[in-house]
């Protein structure tokens, strides 16, 4: 199976580009009906709304855009000043007439002439590795931000990929975390029409040669890693190219990012765009599988988290090389019980799935791996379960750890348990031992009177 692209449908795609190559100066309302007129082109039925009602929100968002007030010499996408004593330019006036023609052409032009021919899915069956330049980042997230990929382009067998690559939600409604990620979009154009570095962004679909079983795990002798705390800071923003950053992932890479979504894996592909290009030949990752993603080039400075998730300027990256790993926790906060957490087979599932994460030579075989609680938001996974899982997982693959809490509450006692552990030169086969002992009498008992995890330990190794 091969990823298509929209001008394999020679009709779509003459209209498309005549369409577009046809605007000689672009508006907020000509980019409206351009944007429209794509959906009349991919829908055989007329369209029930104007280009007006479709794309309200995106033009009121342009109305409220006011002036620049970066730093001297760089601001939003590196724009410069236009004149030593002059202030920075409109938004909206410099998309247009700079930002706006150079997604087009990226689209129109780039777009075939750097996929000649279709590219392999990163499916494990087909490929297990891609390399993109920059420039095929750059015309990919150009024909997302168009709208142009058509439903025959979504790559079969239904249901193993992730939604159609386009930033409809984005831009039809920049409401909440989606109006931060219109805006990283745009910052993020402007960079490339500045500069495309010769540089390539590659994905690495990784999987377990054989996997260990709990009796395997209980029996390591291998001791427990360094551990550091990090109460302050986090994996994106704390972290360079020489530590493993964990992604926090969905079994659909990206998870809701084309959509209202801005919690941790999110906000990592919103301010690093070119992770979205994954989203196109990436299938649903197994229970075995986790996906690195080498050198997508973070663009964007935010704050807040979900729907306080906001746009707050550009960012240049020190070095290049980043390496981040995407591996999906199992989810137990939609309904299937966090009791479940505690089983058996949820235990090996995740150990290993921590394990196909951290064993690999991405940067390299012992850089620190920069994670935190992975699966403990919206998923209901147990902070001192998973941390103290990631800890033996990280310690078998000859990693140290960097934990960062995010200010949760929920970690105020982790430090305390990692400095005693540390301290009495525990294994992993001892640790997860005692893990193993508490599990089963809490999901037999059905969580009940146990006390947490972090005591359970304490009594029994300390």
């Amino acid at each position: 199976m091969k990823t298509e692209f929209p001008y394999n449908d020679t009709h779509y795609w003459e209209q498309l580009r005549e369409s577009i190559s046809g605007v000689t100066e672009w508006s907020p309302n000509i980019l409206a009906a351009e944007l429209h007129h794509i959906k009349q082109l991919q829908n055989d039925k007329p369209l029930k709304s104007t280009p007006d009602q479709r794309y309200e929100k995106l033009l009121k968002l342009f109305q409220e855009c006011e002036e620049f007030d970066g730093e001297k010499g760089r601001a939003w996408g590196g724009v410069p000043f236009v004149g030593e004593n002059e202030d920075f330019p409109k938004i909206v006036y410099w998309f247009m007439k700079y930002t706006l023609p150079h997604i087009a052409r990226l689209l129109l032009v780039e777009l075939p002439r750097v996929f000649p021919d279709d590219i392999p899915l990163v499916d494990g069956i087909n490929s297990s590795h891609l390399s993109l330049s920059k420039l095929q980042c750059a015309s990919l997230l150009a024909m997302a931000f168009f709208g142009a990929n058509t439903a025959k382009c979504q790559p079969l067998p239904a249901g193993m990929y992730q939604d159609l690559l386009n930033f409809d939600s984005w831009i039809g409604n920049p409401s909440y975390s989606s109006k931060a990620k219109f805006f990283m979009l745009m910052n993020y154009f402007e960079r490339s029409r500045i500069e495309i570095k010769d540089e390539k962004f590659e994905v690495h679909r990784l999987k377990l040669s054989k996997q260990p079983s709990l009796s395997d795990w209980e029996s390591s002798k291998t001791h427990l890693a360094n551990f550091t705390v990090c109460d302050k800071g986090g994996i994106t923003v704390s972290c360079g190219a020489d530590v493993l950053q964990v992604d926090f992932a969905n079994e659909y890479i990206g998870g809701g990012v084309l959509h209202m979504g801005a919690v941790q894996e999110e906000i990592m592909f919103s301010v690093c765009p070119e992770l979205l290009t994954s989203l196109m030949f990436c299938s649903v990752m197994a229970k075995d599988e986790a996906l690195v993603l080498v050198n997508a080039e973070r663009i964007a400075r935010w704050t807040g988290y979900n729907t306080g998730f906001k746009f707050a300027g550009d960012y240049v990256e020190s070095s290049s090389g980043v390496c981040r790993v995407a591996i999906d926790a199992n989810c137990y906060g939609w309904g299937m019980g966090s009791i479940e957490q505690y089983s058996d087979e949820m235990l090996l599932r995740e150990l290993n799935k921590a394990l196909v994460g951290f064993d690999h030579g991405f940067p390299s075989p012992t850089a620190d791996v920069a994670t935190g609680n992975w699966g403990c938001g919206a998923f209901g996974g147990s902070i001192q379960l998973k941390s103290m899982l990631q800890w033996c997982a990280a310690s078998v693959a000859g990693r140290n750890v960097r934990y960062f809490t995010f200010g949760d509450k929920n970690c105020e006692s982790l430090e305390e348990i990692v400095q005693d552990l540390s301290q009495q030169s525990v294994t992993v086969g001892k640790l997860m031992g005692t893990i193993l002992q508490y599990c089963r009498i809490y999901y037999g008992k059905g969580g009940d009177k146990l006390g947490s995890l972090f005591n359970y330990i304490t009594t029994v190794l300390l």
